[in-house]
């Protein structure tokens, strides 16, 4: 889980992203949680913009869910 601003140095956005790559090579899902509107999560990720401290849980858990599912082979 990355949980981010989504504002990255260039050289931060390729570090992320090769990590990113090898995480999902193993199966793994990444699920990007964005704090502010308009997200600009890294390719290969599952976003999740949390505008709603209340709702955070929940909206948290369906979409962990749905990523786990898309990173099944």
């Amino acid at each position: 889980m990355i949980a981010s601003d989504c504002h990255y140095r260039r050289d931060e956005a390729a570090n992320a992203a090769q990590r990113i790559t090898a995480l999902r090579k193993t199966g793994c899902a990444v699920l990007w949680l964005a704090f502010e509107p308009d997200p600009r999560p890294l390719p290969g990720t599952t976003a999740l913009e949390l505008t709603d401290p209340a709702q955070a849980s929940a909206a948290i858990a369906k979409t962990a869910t749905a990523a786990l599912a898309a990173a099944r082979p």
